[in-house]
Formats: structure tokens, sequence, C-alpha cells
């Protein structure tokens, strides 16, 4: 009787041999690609680093109020912000409406 093909043993030990070489080239991959996105975020660091170290180290023009607008005219400062005061008191800035005691509510 002669014998022709593979018996399944020996099927079963080449398709466990291709799977564990599959399996390391898959985890290597794998590995190579964390390394590059590793890389690519410390290179990232590096230059938004450098960036910065140029912006601090860069010289500023100083700027005055009667060059920092055009035709040199100089402007009066703001008066400062606080709360509104109207005819019935200190208003809200939010709702523009008297401040109540927290026991009203307050209608919009």
């Amino acid at each position: 009787m002669s014998r022709r093909g593979f018996s399944l043993i020996e099927l079963m030990l080449a398709l466990g041999i291709t799977s564990v070489v599959v399996a390391g080239i898959s985890i290597v991959l794998l590995k190579q690609s964390q390394a590059s996105v590793k890389m690519n975020q410390q290179r990232t660091l590096e230059e938004t680093g450098r960036q910065a170290l140029l912006e601090i180290a860069r010289p500023r023009e100083r700027q005055t109020p009667a060059t920092a607008i055009p035709g040199g005219t100089r402007l009066r400062r703001p008066p400062p912000r606080g709360p509104a005061i109207g005819p019935t008191g200190p208003t809200s800035w939010c709702s523009r409406i008297a401040i109540r005691p927290s026991s009203e509510p307050c209608r919009r």
C-alpha cells in the first residue's frame, strides 16, 4: 500500500508552527508601532518646548498707549466695571434686575 499525502499529525504540526511564527511577527510589528507613536510624541513635545523657548527669548516691542493706536491718539482709561447702580439700588450684572432677598424668586 503506497502512502500519499500528509498525515493529520504532520498537518497539525505545520499549522502550529505557522501560527507561532505569525503571532511572533504580529507582536514585533505591534511593538514597533507603539515605539513609533512614542517617538512621534517625544519629537512633538521637544518641538513645542523649543518653540516656547524661542518665544520667551524673543525681544518684545513695548507699546505705549500713544503708539498702540494708529495716529498716536491717546485714549482715556475706561471707568472701572462694577455692579450697575440703578434707581432702586445695585442691580445684578447678569439679569439687570434689582437684587432681591433669596426668598423672592427672580423673574425674567
